[in-house]
């Protein structure tokens, strides 16, 4: 019976809070409606206290004002007494206006207002230090009429603190922040919103940067069995065996000059005027001897021969063999048909690479490749802005903020309300 009751009341008062549903883009205005009326409310409260602490002003001013002119019940005091309690009224007056000149609650806001009642009590607590003294003098004199006062700053105190409870009363601060969070979900619907467009944006560049690259891997392919591209590579190979040939031919004159290295390095010590050259020939001889129109080089290798023999260029036997053999295989008939043969082949091999270049399947594959090569750019970066905003959109929970945000209103406000 007792679970009955029991789930009877509960389910009553279930019903009582009645579940709404508000739209995000309804939110904010939902929420300042309702805002508007805690306002309202909280403006007429705090309007009647502002009534009172302004009649309790204007109550300590008269309070003074008899206390300025109030006489001794005891005229019959020394004329120093009279001076110790002319003092401390005048101090204790001055020091009370001063007080209530701090009083001022036309603030802006609430949150200036609450701030005010801090300062309130800063100012209170230092007011009854300083004044303590003349106070409890004057009791001494005139009793009823500075207990009066003291009722009146009491009375003050009440109403400002009364004040500050109905201000906090109302959680202005969490009104603030319900408020700076519907505006912060506004803007992450926004910036989501935003980033889910960039994102359809890029993928529709993505899939037509696809399609291009597609269609034209399939005029290389197409190309690359063609009969043009397949002339193109003969040409190619072609040049392959030219340069082959080149390089079997160059060897000659790169390993002869290879064997003669050192002592030609002497040589170049001993004949200053033609050190430059020698020097190019140990360096490069085959573009040494190329450009070596005049064959100064003949004259030279007979030098170094004419010294090896005189043993004025110090060798080992066996190195000397080497280099006198290789020396007498250099004559001038052997070094002007190689530059001719040189020149031969880089003459055809220069036609050859002029037939590659003018080739009409080469521009069109450098073309296509060229294209091919900026699209797989294009998709590169593309992937990249994807995948930074993927990840930029992960980081953004709107449902959360929702749930958060109804929350807070819901404890705010006693209501039950979800945030659609």
């Amino acid at each position: 019976m007792f679970k009955f009751l029991k789930k009877l009341f509960s389910s009553s008062e279930e019903e009582g809070v009645k579940k709404e549903e508000i739209k995000t883009e309804e939110l904010e205005r939902w929420f300042k409606g309702r805002c508007d009326k805690i306002f309202s409310d909280l403006d007429v409260t705090v309007n009647e206290i502002k009534g009172k602490v302004k009649e309790e002003i204007t109550k300590t001013k008269d309070n003074l004002a008899i206390l300025s002119t109030a006489k001794l019940h005891n005229p019959k005091i020394s004329v120093r007494e009279n001076q110790f309690m002319e003092g401390n009224r005048d101090s204790y007056i001055l020091s009370v206006n001063n007080f209530l000149r701090t009083i001022d609650l036309g603030k802006e806001n609430y949150s200036e207002l609450l701030k005010f009642c801090d300062d309130f009590n800063l100012r209170l607590e230092k007011f009854g230090k300083s004044t303590i003294k003349s106070y409890h003098i004057l009791q001494e004199f005139f009793a009823h009429e500075s207990r009066n006062i003291a009722i009146n700053i009491k009375n003050l105190h009440g109403s400002i603190k009364e004040l500050r409870g109905v201000i906090e009363k109302t959680n202005i601060d969490q009104i603030d922040d319900i408020k700076k969070g519907i505006i912060e979900l506004n803007s992450k619907i926004k910036q989501k919103e935003e980033i889910e467009k960039l994102l359809r944006d890029k993928g529709n560049v993505k899939e037509e940067l696809m399609k291009n690259k597609e269609a034209i891997e399939k005029d290389i392919r197409k190309l690359i069995k063609g009969k043009e591209y397949e002339e193109l590579n003969e040409l190619k190979a072609n040049k392959e065996a030219f340069l082959a040939s080149i390089r079997e031919h160059n060897a000659k004159i790169v390993h002869a000059f290879s064997v003669m290295e050192r002592p030609l390095r002497k040589l170049e010590r001993m004949v200053l005027q033609d050190g430059e050259l020698l020097g190019k020939y140990i360096e490069n001889p085959v573009e040494a001897l190329v450009n070596d129109n005049e064959l100064k080089i003949f004259g030279l290798l007979r030098k170094l021969e004419k010294n090896i023999n005189n043993y004025t260029l110090d060798l080992k036997d066996k190195k000397r063999e080497k280099v006198l053999e290789t020396v007498k295989g250099l004559t001038e008939e052997f070094l002007r048909e190689f530059v001719n043969k040189h020149n031969e082949l880089n003459k055809k091999l220069e036609d050859l690479e002029q037939n590659i270049n003018d080739s009409e399947a080469l521009k069109r594959e450098n073309k296509l490749n060229y294209e091919l090569s900026n699209i797989q750019d294009n998709l590169e970066k593309v992937n990249g802005e994807i995948l930074g905003n993927e990840q930029e959109l992960s980081k953004i929970d709107v449902e959360g903020m929702k749930d958060s945000l109804g929350k807070n209103i819901n404890e705010l406000l006693k209501v039950d309300v979800v945030i659609s």
